[in-house]
């Protein structure tokens, strides 16, 4: 990471500017001010200043808001590439500026699978020119080579936008659009076919212009929901609105465009022209039943700032949501086989209120402990799954329906518990022990592998592995007779450097797999899943297995 500072002029009763410019290194981040998870180094600025010289809090950009590959399901709030700091000084009357002043930048690399030691930058501030410091820091270099965090392909992304797309049509405010729009086409097309079919095409373009608009406009804004999403007061506000539009979604109140704009709307002319600003001006006609979904939709791209990806999501939801046109389109007197409207599109409409629903826990969650959200989003997924499937009257006249949804309700509900459930006793963990010297010696002379360990309080890799891989079942039976042993990195005294210094580690999490001969046979930078954790330690005792078969060969040898 490199780092400059550039002040402007600053006299005695003045203040100036100072800039902080900030270059991070491709596939590292740093901490945003105040992360979420307290246990992280925040990135701050320290002011050493002359008398007479105090500097206002420093200026941050909105923080960008990630999941990366180890931290499960927690969001993360932390600065990538290049970003600018800055921040205001203010000189008294009697201020001596001859003094040294100095900024002093406090931060940690991280990158998706491992944290950097924290450290600083110091930085010379000049009063009168522009003046800059610079400072290089990159990870060592094995840690560099350790891969950038996959994000979910497209394999995963399509099918699931486009899907929505398509479920959007079965609500009660779509549903009867899809007969009205395709008949007002076959009048326009006059029997021709392959009129019909480019109408309808036209038509689903003018979807999907008017939501990859939508989709751009709230990636662009995503400073704004970066910078404001971590406030406990707008976690509330938008749980409270996604409890709203589930009320509306469940028939308490109906969200409705005035008549006369829906009256304006529904009067498009003819033409591949009319048919594309029917498109257009779809979503506000069918907003009481799409608008939920596309705010909560806004609300995730916002937060991610990703203009393309935004794009993306709303190009692809927008053809799941015009494709049934086009094929109704193509296929002729299929309209006639559609299912008429009825009690079952409510059904629908509950789906997604109990999506809305679970989207407003997931707001307010960042306001509970972790625990309670994680137990409480669970028995929220399984009574709603219980009302949808078995409980809901809504289109439970269609036996096939009927069937076909508590089908699906046992599916999910197996989904459920196969995520929630914990994999073991939730108490049991690896049996490590603190370093020592006497205690590394006797794991050297055990003639068993062992393992060492050194993690920090700072490093949420070294979190996640206490809680998902220390814990696993199968982790934990492939350990029985090994030693553990646990190296604290949190502080830095003397102690700890020279163990670190000894062990030629860098980073956290660092572990070091040791064969029966205790001699080390394997280093692992980063995070470590449970299922490649127990294959190593299977490996490990493969390789005591070894070593004792040459050693019973070299006895009858001899």
């Amino acid at each position: 990471m490199r780092a400059s500072i550039a002040t402007g002029p600053l006299v005695v009763g003045d203040s100036a500017t100072v800039t902080l410019s900030i270059s991070i290194d491709e596939g590292w981040h740093i901490n945003a001010p105040a992360p979420k998870q307290k246990f992280l180094i925040p990135t701050r600025i320290e002011w050493r200043l002359p008398d007479g010289v105090s500097a206002a809090d420093a200026e941050f950009p909105a923080p960008l808001v990630r999941r990366l590959e180890f931290a499960g399901d927690k969001d993360l709030e932390l600065f990538e590439g290049d970003i600018v700091v800055r921040a205001q000084l203010s000189a008294a009357e009697d201020a001596d500026l001859s003094g040294p002043a100095t900024a002093v930048l406090h931060y940690q690399a991280c990158n998706d699978r491992v944290c950097l030691r924290p450290t600083s930058i110091e930085l010379p501030l000049g009063w009168t020119q522009s003046d800059a410091g610079a400072a290089a820091f990159s990870g060592n270099s094995e840690a560099q080579r350790i891969a950038a965090s996959v994000e979910a392909g497209p394999w995963v992304v399509v099918p699931v936008m486009l899907g929505l797309g398509l479920i959007l049509n079965l609500t009660p405010c779509v549903y009867p659009l899809i007969l009205v729009t395709i008949a007002f086409f076959g009048g326009q097309a006059g029997g021709r076919r392959g009129r019909r079919i480019w109408l309808a095409v036209v038509y689903v373009l003018g979807i999907a212009v008017t939501f990859s608009a939508v989709g751009a406009s709230a990636a662009l804004s995503g400073s704004f929901f970066g910078s404001v999403i971590a406030m406990p007061s707008v976690q509330f506000g938008l749980a409270a609105l996604m409890v709203a539009l589930a009320l509306s979604a469940f028939g308490v109140f109906q969200i409705q465009i005035p008549t006369a704009l829906a009256t304006k709307i529904g009067a498009a002319g003819g033409g591949a022209l009319g048919a594309f600003f029917m498109g257009m001006t779809m979503g506000l006609v069918a907003a009481p039943c799409v608008g939920p979904v596309v705010v909560g939709l806004l609300v995730y791209v916002g937060s991610q700032g990703d203009v393309a990806h935004g794009v993306l999501l709303f190009f692809l939801l927008a053809l799941g949501l015009g494709l049934p046109y086009v094929v109704l389109a193509a296929a002729a007197g299929s309209i006639s086989a559609l299912p008429r409207s009825g009690a079952w599109l409510q059904w629908t409409e509950h789906l997604f209120g109990c999506i809305l629903l679970a989207m407003a826990l997931y707001f307010a969650g960042g306001l509970l402990p972790d625990n309670i959200e994680h137990w409480l989003m669970a028995g929220y997924l399984a009574g709603a799954t219980v009302f949808l499937a078995f409980i809901d009257k809504a289109g439970s006249e269609f036996r096939t329906f009927l069937f076909g949804r508590r089908v699906a309700g046992v599916v999910a509900l197996a989904a459920i518990v196969f995520v929630y459930a914990p994999a073991g006793d939730a108490s049991a963990e690896l049996p490590w022990q603190d370093f020592s010297a006497p205690t590394y010696d006797a794991a050297r002379k055990s003639g068993s592998p062992f393992v060492m360990e050194f993690g920090a309080d700072w490093c949420l890799p070294c979190k996640e592995m206490e809680e998902r891989t220390f814990k696993d079942a199968t982790v934990l039976e492939a350990g029985k007779g090994m030693t553990f042993i646990s190296v604290d990195m949190t502080t830095s005294d003397r102690r700890t450097e020279l163990i670190l210094k000894s062990f030629e580690v860098f980073g956290a999490p660092t572990t070091i797999f040791y064969g029966p001969d205790g001699k080390e046979w394997k280093r692992k930078i980063g995070f470590i899943g449970p299922d490649d954790f127990a294959k190593l330690l299977r490996e490990g005792w493969k390789k005591s297995d070894a070593s004792d078969k040459a050693s019973l060969g070299n006895a009858s040898g001899a």
